[in-house]
């Protein structure tokens, strides 16, 4: 029942416009957290439930520990000498005495550390979960057949000429597919880890049931889970082009060369078809499709602008940050004339977490990811049998982490939920069986 909730929170996540809503946010990081106490009441009364223990994630969970508790000292008022913020004296010059923080938007800063510790949930949840084989595989395939549903919806709004997001009229980017999110990127990334998951459990049922039974199966009418991984990757695939973004459609070919290289690394002749595949596709894409994909954006220059100014800010305060969740205030108080444009995010969220939490404390948070993406990819490389999973982990982050370095899409609770459990059932099956189903 927990699994199957779950699973449902992942799948449901994106339908509220990316849960990027403060009500939509606050309600899938609230289930998260319930679901999260369910777990730990369930491995309490059943030991032999599988499972990781924390001692085998002692360093991930003292690093990602880390950088909550900084951004969480961050807005107390108990900043101390010098510590805080400048904006705090010069509140204090117009309103009298007051609490001082090293944040200079502690408001925010809850709102953050909240999106940070749900995150930290939801990969912890697919960790414990995912320590399953079969979970773990339920789980990918739920999450593929969600992306297929999501891009029929986007397909079919898009050629109908419409310009909404259900009931709402679009506010922005028109023209553009985008499903059920407001932002063609955020979308791009969501499709792309998709189909990744598509992909993947495609590939590991035609591994288990060898080709001939597969094909036997979906002729006959009679595998229709196969059929509907095969359909989801199809509608997923052909969703991306129409989302018109570059990056989007750059990380997901990116991330797929990665997995099929990890997956199929033993088998070559099936690699170079799947590459050749994927390449071709691609291309036919970029030349085909609007002239869009290969416009240069009009955007770009101011794009470059803003990271300089976040690394005058990150040069500000190094050590101490702005404040988690502090970059738009941040921003704004620099913000010269020439950009007109009001930046609410870098654009980069490897550079925006360190303007906000300092280097230090986003280091901290970098390495625990690193953690994770790490153990994925050695594991997808060394791993002789069920390597899929490592090999889907280690590919979504490299798409998610290379798109970060242009945009936000990580910061989009949605995109966020499934990234962790793609890792989070990465970690879980980077041990072999042979250790049991609860790594101690």
């Amino acid at each position: 029942m927990t699994f199957t909730v779950f699973v449902a929170v992942l799948v449901l996540a994106p339908l509220p416009l990316g849960s990027f809503r403060p009500w939509s946010g606050a309600l899938a990081a609230t289930l998260l957290g319930l679901i999260a106490t369910a777990w730990a009441l369930v491995t309490l009364r059943a030991p032999e439930t599988p499972g990781v223990s924390a001692r085998v994630l002692a360093l991930p969970l003292a690093l990602y520990g880390a950088a909550l508790i900084w951004g969480l000292v961050q807005i107390l008022p108990l900043a101390p000498e010098g510590w805080d913020h400048p904006i705090w004296a010069q509140a204090e010059a117009a309103l009298g005495p007051l609490p001082r923080r090293i944040s200079m938007a502690p408001a925010a800063g809850r709102d953050a550390l909240a999106q940070l510790l749900a995150d930290g949930l939801a990969f912890l949840l697919a960790v414990q979960m995912g320590r399953s084989p079969r979970r773990a595989a339920r789980l990918v395939e739920a999450l593929a057949l969600a992306s297929g549903a999501i891009a029929l919806y986007g397909l079919v709004v898009y050629f109908s000429g419409s310009e909404t997001i259900f009931w709402l009229e679009k506010w922005a980017y028109r023209g553009d597919l985008t499903a059920v999110l407001v932002n063609r990127n955020h979308y791009a990334t969501l499709a792309g880890l998709g189909l990744l998951c598509s992909v993947s459990a495609s590939l590991a049922r035609w591994e288990q049931r060898g080709g001939r039974e597969c094909l036997r199966g979906l002729l006959g009418g009679k595998d229709r889970l196969t059929a509907g991984l095969l359909a989801s990757g199809g509608l997923t695939a052909l969703a991306l082009p129409f989302t018109h973004s570059r990056a989007g459609m750059a990380v997901a070919v990116l991330g797929l060369c990665l997995l099929l290289v990890l997956s199929q690394q033993r088998n070559w002749k099936r690699l170079a078809i799947l590459l050749g595949l994927t390449c071709g596709a691609a291309l036919i894409a970029v030349l085909e499709m609007d002239e869009r994909l290969t416009e240069l954006g009009a955007d770009v220059p101011q794009r470059m602008r803003v990271w300089q100014l976040s690394w005058e800010l990150l040069a500000e305060r190094p050590w101490l940050g702005q404040g988690l969740g502090a970059f738009p205030d941040a921003f704004q108080a620099i913000r010269p004339g020439s950009i007109t444009q009001i930046w609410t995010q870098a654009h980069n969220s490897w550079l925006e977490l360190m303007v906000e939490l300092g280097a230090p404390a986003a280091c901290s948070l970098f390495l625990a990811a690193g953690w994770a993406w790490r153990r994925c990819l050695v594991a997808a490389v060394r791993r002789h049998r069920n390597r899929d999973l490592p090999a889907l982990g280690a590919a979504a982050g490299l798409l998610v982490g290379a798109h970060a370095l242009v945009d936000f899409s990580p910061q989009i609770p949605a995109v966020a939920y499934v990234l962790a459990a793609m890792m989070g059932v990465g970690v879980a099956q980077s041990w072999s069986s042979r250790m049991g189903s609860v790594v101690e």
